[in-house]
């Protein structure tokens, strides 16, 4: 996560967004569901230096938006989307500073 926070700032200048997004932090049905305050809580402990954004629906609006990208709950995974909001790259778990300039270098495009 440092790397992303680090690409934010530096890249913001030139239309880039970094978003750090919760798909399955209030997934339904869970034994104890969690709260936005509690996010909010454990987002601020993480040191978490980037917008935040918490999808919250019906189990099934969740697996249907997981699906269409292709994001299995509980791994992280990076999207890159280019200024039409067309999905460019992708990268499931963890990845280091280079591979996510190179989806922000894909995203901008020539």
């Amino acid at each position: 996560m440092p790397e992303l926070v680090e690409l934010h700032r530096e890249w913001k200048d030139q239309g880039v967004r970094v978003e750090a997004v919760a798909l399955d932090w209030l997934w339904p049905g869970e034994a104890s569901p969690k709260t936005l305050a509690a996010f909010a809580a454990y987002a601020r402990e993480q040191g978490f230096a980037l917008p935040l954004a918490i999808v919250q629906g019906t189990e099934e609006d969740l697996e249907r938006l997981a699906k269409h990208y292709g994001v299995s709950t509980g791994v992280p995974t990076t999207l890159a989307f280019d200024a039409r909001g067309a999905l460019v790259d992708r990268e499931e778990g963890a990845a280091g500073r280079e591979r996510f300039e190179g989806m922000i270098r894909k995203a901008l495009g020539p």
